[in-house]
């Protein structure tokens, strides 16, 4: 297929988008139905901004019933949690992490003022922190100092020095054998700041941060598309009135298969140099042909994102007690963050320590198993909420800035560790 087709060449009147649960998610990306967490050691948290409230524990309850999933409580809460705030972005984030790893210590943690740089200096000091952490939230690299919407303590420094600041923060939390996974975002490469298009002869493109860094995981969305009814079995509850997905065929989330009409994140870094772990991978990527904006727009040379994707389009939650459709990398997120999670577990069993900062890992699988990831080798991300802007990027063989690397296959994953770490 011509990966550098209009997008609207990926969607036609025959094919059919429906919803996703933990089961799906298990379903597309290889993992065993009853995988949970099973060492002492193992742990996850999903990682809030304050002022999202909390999620209802009898939300995540109903939710295990209604998608037939085992019951992970949350065991350790640090900073504020009041329930009662019903709101979308905690819910979705703590229902699929626990539903997809459940078993081990589920962190809920809220940072109560700052912006990354105080959250990574936060999750560095704590003597005992999570293993694996998602991390929902982004705005745009060049305006990380915009503090009335980030929150970011920026006493007087520019967002470059800021980003700097942060970057050294999450390097020294890999060291850790911590990991964080971050979002993309669902704005497109224009992203918030050029949602409308309006930028578009001036500064079209803008990277997201902490997407952009270097020492994190970001993660693209995927949409799956059914293409007939797949020999659907028996669904859950849940599924009642929301036809769950039975279909296997991936899309990068555009504005012309997702139900809200976003497109999900991806470009290049304005601060952060190209890292050495996707040196060859991003110049495959320069070289494939793929779109691209004009040189002036962006630079090449610079950290290029998403790492990995996951689903992110019509995602089946419990809100206040009853089905809610909701989407985003905020969902692809979290998703992932479960993914790596149980493949910590499995270190944590054979007496290994944990992954810790996983892109090096992940292109060196890309590189050496490619079996461990689904290629989405279509599509783009010039998209933002419903607006086709003029610039983006393209999908391509291999490593893009729309998906990454691609979908995870994580039975190849534990084979490949098995054999490999």
């Amino acid at each position: 297929m011509d990966v550098k087709g209009d997008c609207s060449s990926l969607i036609d009147a025959q094919q059919t988008f429906n919803y996703v649960i933990p089961s799906v998610v298990r379903r597309l990306y290889n993992i065993p139905e009853g995988t949970t967490l099973q060492s002492s050691q193992s742990s996850h948290s999903v990682i809030e901004f304050l002022p999202v409230g909390a999620p209802y524990i009898s939300d995540m309850q109903m939710f295990s019933q209604q998608a037939n999933e085992t019951f992970s409580n949350i065991t350790k809460i640090v900073g504020p949690f009041e329930e009662g705030y019903n709101d979308g972005e905690s819910t979705l984030d703590i229902q699929y992490i626990s539903a997809l790893a459940p078993g081990g210590e589920n962190w809920y943690i809220t940072i109560e003022d700052g912006w990354q740089y105080e959250f990574a200096l936060e999750l560095f000091n704590m003597a005992n922190a999570p293993w694996v952490n998602s991390v929902s939230y982004g705005w745009p690299e060049q305006k990380s100092c915009q503090s009335g919407i980030t929150h970011a303590d920026c006493k007087g420094l520019d967002s470059k020095t800021y980003v700097e600041r942060a970057n050294v923060e999450f390097q020294k939390i890999g060291t850790r054998g911590i990991t964080v996974i971050v979002c993309s975002q669902d704005e497109g490469a224009p992203s918030e700041a050029n949602e409308d298009c309006q930028l578009d002869s001036t500064h079209p493109v803008w990277p997201i941060y902490p997407s952009a860094s270097p020492w994190v995981t970001t993660v693209s969305a995927t949409t799956v598309i059914d293409t007939g009814n797949g020999g659907r079995q028996p669904q859950p509850p849940i599924c009642a009135d929301y036809p769950c997905a039975s279909g296997t065929l991936e899309y990068p989330c555009m504005i012309n298969n997702t139900l809200y009409t976003w497109t999900t994140g991806g470009g290049f870094s304005a601060f952060a140099t190209r890292p050495s772990y996707q040196e060859a991978a991003v110049q495959q990527w320069l070289s494939s042909g793929a779109i691209v904006p004009p040189q002036q727009f962006f630079n090449s040379s610079n950290r290029g994102y998403p790492d990995i994707a996951a689903l992110g389009s019509r995602i089946l939650i419990i809100q206040s007690g009853a089905v809610a459709v909701t989407a985003g990398t905020s969902a692809s997120t979290p998703i992932i963050a479960a993914v790596m999670a149980l493949l910590n577990d499995y270190r944590f069993q054979q007496g290994k320590p944990s992954l810790g900062f996983l892109n090096p890992l992940l292109y060196q699988m890309a590189a050496e198993a490619p079996q461990t990831f689904q290629i989405v080798n279509v599509g783009n991300n010039q998209g933002t909420i419903g607006v086709e802007c003029e610039y983006g990027y393209g999908a391509s063989w291999g490593w893009d800035p729309v998906t990454g690397l691609g979908t995870p296959n994580y039975a190849e994953m534990i084979d490949y560790l098995e054999n490999n770490l």
